[in-house]
């Protein structure tokens, strides 16, 4: 049998990972795209080349990701309420392969794929170009080995 939860306590959860990106401080947490698939863990150092910096200006509110279900906080971008950065120039011309998120004092807090299909973060084209835009399509973060939470 797989583990379960409560959503109520899942939402709590990442209530606080998202609270932890900013602390409280008032400066916000950033996400990296860079080349390559993620380090094994969030505690490894970063891997691949750095293509974009990004501001995380959700301010530590899952509400902006709207209601959590099972296990997950879907962000849609460029949609009202949802305050994910969602533009930004590309400083690096290479693929696209993973995301970090870090808090405003530089440390992983979180980590997934990207890519146009089927990856944690979707962005409209992973082939990006140095000075170019890029758009977050949408973003997931979930809390995985959960299975089937309860209401």
């Amino acid at each position: 049998m797989a583990i379960q939860a409560r959503k109520t306590r899942i939402a709590a959860a990442l209530d606080a990972i998202l609270a932890a990106i900013e602390n409280g401080s008032g400066f916000p947490g950033t996400f990296e795209v860079r080349t390559g698939a993620p380090p094994a863990t969030v505690e490894d150092g970063d891997s691949g080349t750095l293509l974009a910096v990004c501001p995380w200006a959700n301010d530590g509110d899952a509400a902006a990701f709207g209601a959590t279900s099972d296990a997950t906080l879907i962000a849609v971008a460029n949609t009202d309420g949802v305050k994910v950065a969602a533009e930004d120039s590309i400083l690096a011309t290479d693929t696209a392969g993973h995301f970090r998120i870090k808090d405003y004092a530089g440390t992983v807090v979180m980590q997934g794929t990207v890519g146009e299909a089927a990856a944690d973060m979707i962005v409209n084209s992973v082939n990006f170009v140095a000075g170019q835009p890029f758009t977050v399509v949408s973003c997931q973060l979930a809390l995985y080995g959960l299975d089937a939470p309860y209401p």
